[in-house]
């Protein structure tokens, strides 16, 4: 009888394999899609309104 079975299980063997070799491919390919975006939104530097941290002469600080 395990002449018979022995290469179905093999191939069911060899195919889950493959499903499983894909699957972490392509999680670690969103790992590293994401450490990159992490990376690249740590290395923008801070939008910061200059108008509001350093008000002109007409925002009530009294120019010349």
């Amino acid at each position: 009888m395990m002449e018979f079975v022995m290469p179905y299980f093999v191939q069911c063997v060899k195919d889950l394999s493959s499903r499983v070799e894909t699957v972490q491919k392509s999680t670690d390919d969103i790992k590293k899609k994401d450490e990159k975006l992490q990376k690249e939104k740590l290395d923008q530097p801070l939008d910061m309104n200059v108008e509001m941290m350093f008000p002109g002469p007409g925002m009530g600080m009294g120019g010349p």
